[in-house]
């Protein structure tokens, strides 16, 4: 999946693959990941939020990372 997205006049782009996993496609094993990590990190609380409200990025994409996940970025400047 790829997202971009623009703020203080740079153009961000995100990209991460999901190889299948196990008994899963990567879409499954994906779409499982951030309520799992939510919960392997022990997150706690009443309401529904994203669990990637609730963790600090940092935290967040080191666990991506634990679970296999390969993340790529770049940032581009507008001129």
């Amino acid at each position: 999946a790829k997202v971009i997205f623009e703020y203080e006049k740079k153009i961000v782009s995100v990209e991460f693959v999901a190889k299948p996993m196990g008994l899963f496609d990567g879409t499954q094993y994906v779409t499982g990941i951030s309520p799992a990590i939510a919960i392997s990190v022990g997150i706690k609380g009443k309401g529904v939020l994203p669990p990637e409200k609730v963790i600090s990025s940092e935290k967040f994409i080191e666990e991506l990372k634990k679970r296999k996940i390969d993340l790529y970025y770049s940032v581009n400047e507008k001129l």
